[in-house]
């Protein structure tokens, strides 16, 4: 995962380390003017799987696996306070890793996909918890996430490439289901 600062000046990547049991994540900050490595900080036994930056910039959220109280791999969400560089694990033992997250205009919820159970999850990040899971049409297994400006809207691109749901954000209901054949390997929403 890759996310910027508000200003653009500094970059958080966010890299897996699969060769080590204590190291197993970490935040490289980046000045992205200079190009130069201003620190590494270790996310210790969570192993990232996606990120994303949220509104302000203020925390980026890892979705990922961390050790539990059995020393075994447990599906985690991780806050980065990009303010001070450190890692505070906010919530273990969810469903499933997620594989790529979306953060709601709001700051306050991250949705993200399950390929295989036709379904997405809305994460509120005050409460610390799944609150919804929002179920698809049959045809969607979720690969591709993004929201409108607003937030009003999640697109939702099939694994396979060849569809495309709307999702009404407020309801959980899908306003539409398109078939886009040849469809591109990345959807982005204009500001």
């Amino acid at each position: 995962g890759l996310g910027f600062s508000p200003d653009g000046r500094t970059a958080y990547a966010v890299v897996r380390n699969p060769d080590s049991a204590t190291d197993r994540g970490f935040v490289f900050v980046i000045d992205a003017t200079t190009r130069q490595l201003r620190s590494q900080v270790s996310l210790g036994t969570t192993s990232p799987t996606a990120a994303v930056m949220a509104p302000g910039g203020s925390t980026l959220y890892i979705a990922g696996s961390s050790l539990n109280a059995l020393n075994t791999p447990s599906p985690s969400i991780t806050n980065f306070d990009t303010l001070t560089a450190t890692p505070g694990l906010a919530a273990i033992g969810l469903p499933i890793a997620a594989e790529q997250l979306v953060t709601h205009p709001n700051g306050r919820l991250l949705y993200w996909a399950f390929p295989s159970t036709f379904g997405l999850d809305e994460y509120d990040v005050q409460q610390r918890r799944v609150v919804r899971r929002i179920n698809l049409p049959r045809l969607i297994q979720p690969r591709d996430l993004d929201l409108t400006p607003g937030g009003d809207i999640l697109l939702v691109r099939d694994q396979l490439g060849q569809q495309a749901a709307h999702i009404d954000t407020e309801t959980g209901e899908t306003l539409d289901t398109r078939c886009i054949p040849d469809a591109p390997g990345v959807a982005v929403v204009w500001p």
